[in-house]
């Protein structure tokens, strides 16, 4: 008599896709890459923030070249007199108006913190709805198993 075959299990870790990024028990990392240098071990990370932030890598650069544009538009199309002028001055008004009005978008970002003082951000492109941020960190928390900090 031949001995009772034991089922083959294997642990298949929990995943979730969103945003571009994919965050499983072990790792998150983006999903167009598999590259290592866009990717995170659970094991080197003691801390995770959740978080949503302006769509800019640099916000206060694009604040003051944003600020400039405008006001300088506007000051010009009200001090030329001709109309070519004017509608460049415009032009330049309405690319500081534009650069302004980018600020108020938002994205959503995790940053991971490490055990040796390193930090990596992955930004989602798209923003979660507050209810959403909070469900996900719940189940990064609870079912992944992240240190996530609210």
């Amino acid at each position: 008599m031949a001995p009772a075959a034991r089922p083959l299990t294997t642990v298949a870790s929990s995943e979730l896709a969103l945003g571009g990024l994919r965050i499983s028990t072990e790792r998150i990392s983006t999903e167009t890459s598999g590259d290592r240098s866009t990717a995170v071990r659970r094991d080197a990370v003691n801390k995770v923030w959740v978080y949503n932030d302006v769509n800019s890598e640099h916000p206060l650069r694009e604040f003051v070249w944003g600020s400039g544009f405008a006001s300088i538009g506007i000051w010009q199309a009200t001090a030329r007199d001709g109309v070519g002028e004017r509608i460049g001055a415009a032009a330049v008004a309405i690319l500081g108006a534009w650069m302004l009005l980018r600020l108020l978008r938002r994205r959503t970002e995790l940053t991971c913190f490490g055990n040796k003082g390193g930090q990596m951000t992955f930004a989602m492109n798209r923003k979660l709805q507050r209810a959403e941020l909070r469900a996900l960190r719940a189940r990064m928390r609870d079912e992944l198993g992240w240190p996530v900090q609210d």
